[in-house]
């Protein structure tokens, strides 16, 4: 017993009460202090320079532009919600810095009610990167982006950026009607991508895109489109236009797999844009591209599907290619599908 050489009862029980003491001592409460919301007005988004802090929720209720010269510094952590139907552009010279952390993300939301965003109506309309020749470097790193594509734009759509732009670890949630990511024109480089619940396509290049991406997820939800959204496809990746040549590699698409209450979305056959498309995998008009170590999964109706002659000349004589991948689709007759009147 610790206490065996001690004679004095009085000296035991004093130290028996003071370890029972110390051991009932309560830490003080850890103190969260709430953060104050606020909208940015009108004079304040005209500034050259916008810096947002962690130590705020910002309010967006307007559109906000970053022209030649003018920059928006987004500390890691930071939230900011964001009113219908506004978009962020950044033009070309203009520049976002937003670099989250793995622990302190970048949060860009809808400012609709509790429980109410993400349906038509209750959403913004996305970021939107012009170019970047000119100005500083963008930069979005773990960055979060939700209940956007509401209108015009992808929920994040990148049109004629330069390698000199960073783009790593964003994450897009419940993009309504419109694409989660969008890559049109230009050459950057993105990686560690994730799409989840996507109400359009995951991943649209076009334009003459001829950058690489990789490490790339495509989730798509069961209930996710609604049958109230009109879509001319609904695709995992997409890829079309004559001049577009990306390289992708380490993309997972993941399908609803007929989950129940899967969306009658999911039911079309593949019949180019006289109706809509629905596949893992869509190359058109004349689009080419490297495809390697890939996962296609999960699509109802269609897997790696091509609607352009000249994008199934390019794969069978060798400029592109589509390796050390897998393709699956719930109707294995369509798992690799050309329409018969390309054949």
């Amino acid at each position: 017993m610790i206490f065996s050489g001690i004679k004095s009862k009085g000296f035991y029980l004093i130290a028996l009460l003071t370890i029972i003491c110390n051991s009932c001592k309560k830490e003080p409460a850890t103190l969260v202090k709430e953060k104050y919301e606020v909208t940015l007005d009108a004079k304040r988004l005209s500034l050259d320079v916008i810096n947002l802090a962690n130590d705020t929720v910002y309010i967006i209720a307007n559109n906000l532009s970053r022209n030649a010269n003018q920059v928006i510094n987004i500390e890691a952590g930071t939230l900011i919600k964001i009113k219908n139907n506004v978009t962020i552009n950044i033009n070309a010279g203009g520049s976002i810095v937003a670099n989250g952390t793995q622990a302190d993300p970048i949060i860009f939301t809808s400012d609709a009610l509790k429980g109410t965003a993400g349906y038509s109506g209750n959403l913004w309309d996305g970021i939107v990167v012009n170019g970047s020749t000119g100005g500083a470097p963008c930069s979005l790193s773990y960055v979060r982006i939700e209940f956007a594509g509401a209108l015009f734009n992808a929920s994040l759509s990148l049109r004629n950026v330069d390698s000199t732009t960073t783009i790593n670890n964003v994450q897009v949630s419940y993009s309504y009607s419109r694409p989660s990511f969008e890559f049109i024109g230009g050459n950057c480089k993105a990686f560690n991508l994730v799409s989840y619940a996507s109400g359009n396509d995951d991943f649209k290049l076009g334009g003459g895109y001829t950058g690489m991406l990789q490490n790339l997820i495509a989730y798509r939800h069961p209930f996710s489109p609604n049958t109230s959204i009109q879509l001319q496809e609904l695709v995992g990746l997409f890829i079309t236009g004559s001049s577009t040549f990306p390289s992708v590699s380490n993309l997972s698409v993941i399908g609803p797999d007929l989950q129940p209450g899967t969306s009658s979305q999911y039911n079309q056959v593949p019949g180019g844009f006289s109706g809509h498309s629905v596949a893992s995998l869509l190359v058109s008009n004349a689009a080419k591209f490297h495809i390697r170590n890939s996962v296609l999964s999960g699509f109802p109706k269609g897997g790696f599907y091509i609607d352009s002659p000249e994008s199934g000349t390019s794969l069978q004589f060798g400029e592109s290619d589509f390796t050390y991948s897998f393709v699956h689709s719930n109707d294995s007759s369509r798992a690799f599908y050309i329409p018969n009147n390309l054949v």
